[in-house]
């Protein structure tokens, strides 16, 4: 797998995350939404937004990511599930905790 991750800090973050096999290549990016404290983050395929993720999931209630860090995590795990075709991406409360994930039950 070849993994190229670029982008600049603020709103118009854009990571581009690249998988290639020997028939293909799909690219998936990821804009960091949100500021303060209170992060989320969108999925980008083929300049199409396919998943926004204003909330931290796999969690009860509306709680934003704490940090742009912990919503850049989640976002490339994610992409890490949709580029090996695991369907549908799900987080689990077990990988967020094993992310160190900041959120509250």
């Amino acid at each position: 797998m070849l993994l190229f991750i670029s982008g600049c800090r603020n709103n118009d973050v854009r990571k581009d995350v690249i998988k290639k096999d020997e028939e293909k290549i799909s690219v998936y990016q990821y804009n960091i939404i949100g500021g303060e404290n209170s992060f989320g983050f969108q999925i980008i395929f083929n300049n199409s937004v396919v998943i926004e993720q204003k909330h931290i999931p796999a969690i009860n209630g509306a709680s934003a990511f704490k940090s742009e860090e912990d919503a850049t995590m989640v976002a490339e795990l994610m992409i890490y599930k949709l580029n090996n075709k695991i369907f549908p991406p799900s987080v689990t409360v077990h990988e967020l905790d094993s992310l160190n994930i900041k959120y509250e039950n």
